[in-house]
């Protein structure tokens, strides 16, 4: 899903482009870029969290003594994501990026009904 609101988004710029409303042109472009911002936050957030408690796993490990085998092999174990790791986005990130992907289909809307064919 996340790709097609990026493409509502990019389209919204481009047909506002053609169409000549350069205001509304200006603001799907910062829209799209806080898209993006948004896009990018919330993967990095829970990668940020979920490597954390890797890392304080690994800590614990060698705190309690752990041979050099047994934290390489917690090390290269892959990390996985936990539902509380996606919980720790705080949702006025959501919140944002509802809003830009509501902005984006408005302005799109508004770009293809004044397109000068």
């Amino acid at each position: 899903m996340g790709i097609i609101f990026l493409a509502i988004s990019i389209l919204s710029v481009l047909v506002l482009y053609i169409s000549g409303y350069t205001l509304l042109f200006w603001v799907a472009l910062v829209n799209l870029i806080l898209h993006l911002i948004i896009g990018l936050t919330i993967p990095n957030i829970i990668a940020m969290n979920t490597m954390k408690k890797h890392k304080e796993r690994v800590y614990n490990l060698e705190k309690i003594g752990a041979t050099d085998t047994q934290v390489y092999k917690v090390i290269d174990e892959d990390v996985e994501i936990a539902d509380e790791d996606r919980n720790s986005v705080p949702n006025w990130i959501y919140i944002f990026g509802m809003l830009s992907t509501s902005i984006s289909v408005i302005l799109l809307i508004i770009g293809l009904s004044r397109l000068k064919l």
